[in-house]
């Protein structure tokens, strides 16, 4: 039995040849069937651990996509995003970055392709999100 759900790396504790988890919350009636489907030859999982172990992998899922999509964008298109968060014009965001009006729309365009948003809003939010700007 265990405590904590967090804790739980279950290929490691897999490897190490435990065959069932339950939590402390577990019926004595759920002890004595895990005990009896583990004699069997089965593996026993709580639902809360399934449950658990589901939202790691979502949430390992999400990490990966998150750290992808910041290498995906080049170290200028970084630079376009956090400038997005202030609300210029593109040829103010030109003029301040030292590029022409036609080249910040296409930043600005490969931006919204990476990160899969379609207005300047969305980028800045998902921006704000992956980490990339301060607020």
């Amino acid at each position: 039995m265990i405590d904590e759900l967090e804790d739980i790396n279950l290929g490691m504790v897999l490897t190490a040849g435990v065959k069932g988890i339950l939590t402390q919350m577990s019926a004595e009636s759920e002890m004595i069937a895990a005990i009896e489907a583990i004699a069997s030859g089965l593996v026993v999982l709580s639902p809360e651990v399934i449950d658990n172990l589901q939202l790691q992998k979502q949430t390992n899922v999400r990490e990966e996509v998150d750290i992808n999509l910041i290498q995906t964008l080049t170290p200028r298109e970084i630079e376009v995003l956090q400038m997005l968060s202030s609300g210029l014009s593109n040829k103010a965001l030109g003029q301040q970055l030292h590029i022409s009006e036609h080249t910040v729309k296409s930043h600005i365009s490969s931006i919204f392709q990476k990160l899969d948003v379609s207005t300047r809003t969305e980028a800045v939010a998902m921006g704000v999100r992956l980490g990339l700007i301060m607020l």
